[in-house]
């Protein structure tokens, strides 16, 4: 019934698996931010699961990455989008440094999602205290199949404890609150491993998210296969591969 009602709306809220063991966890991270009277950078919101990225110095990325992965999620990825998985992306919400959906803003998350063919789901986890002025999930119904199938505005409550996943094509707004009265959430990006993922960084999609987004390169983002087979023959090298040591050599005179 649930994959029936995500397939006809492009959107789906649902109890998070497990939040006794994620929600303090995702609560105890976000606490680091700012910790120590340090000024929050743009770069402290997303890519959060990589342990080879710069969020890894302030976050446990390896339990991020563990979440991303966990079974309990993958249960309910699988029915939507498959049972071959790629993990690629990640972000905490709210982040004041990006421009995505907010008020009365309509936007999608198709651009963050630099794949051939396009297909993939964002999951949005809810945490911290209960809201005293909850956020709301605005979409429009049916926006992921077309323009011709769009049924109108409907709404989900952001909800700590709770989890939304919609299509990276569902056309959506966050209803804005007070930062301090509002749950959080953490993001997690997946695309089935059906598809496979640009590296290319001319492609039109990496230009255009090099101009939107310029302090990420998801040309060169590590991915992750976190369930199933890949199909696509994806690169789950770049990314990985650190940049080896060299002695400092003299150059003759």
């Amino acid at each position: 019934m649930d994959k029936d009602v995500f397939q006809q709306t492009g959107a789906i809220s649902l109890a998070l698996p497990s939040p006794g063991r994620w929600l303090p966890f995702l609560q105890s991270q976000y606490e680091n931010l700012g910790r120590g009277g340090q000024k929050n950078r743009p770069w402290q919101y997303s890519d959060l699961h990589n342990p080879w990225g710069r969020c890894a110095a302030l976050f446990d990325s390896w339990k991020f990455l563990e979440l991303c992965q966990s079974a309990e999620i993958m249960s309910e990825i699988t029915p939507r989008l498959g049972p071959d998985i790629i993990l690629y992306d990640t972000q905490l919400a709210p982040d004041p440094w990006s421009s995505g959906a907010s008020d009365q803003h309509w936007a999608c998350d198709r651009l963050r999602c630099p794949v051939d063919p396009l297909a993939g789901v964002t999951v949005r986890i809810a945490f911290g205290p209960p809201a005293q002025t909850p956020r709301h999930f605005i979409y429009r119904a049916a926006s992921h199949l077309g323009p011709e199938d769009e049924k109108g505005e409907s709404s989900l409550t952001i909800e700590s404890g709770r989890m939304i996943i919609h299509d990276i094509e569902t056309n959506y707004h966050i209803e804005s609150a007070a930062q301090d009265t509002a749950s959080f959430e953490f993001l997690i990006r997946y695309f089935p491993a059906t598809s496979r993922y640009l590296r290319d960084p001319s492609a039109p999609v990496h230009r255009a998210l090099c101009a939107r987004y310029p302090l990420q390169n998801y040309a060169r983002a590590p991915i992750w296969l976190a369930h199933g087979t890949d199909r696509a023959e994806n690169d789950f090298v770049t990314g990985f591969k650190p940049r080896p040591g060299q002695w400092i050599t003299k150059t003759p005179e």
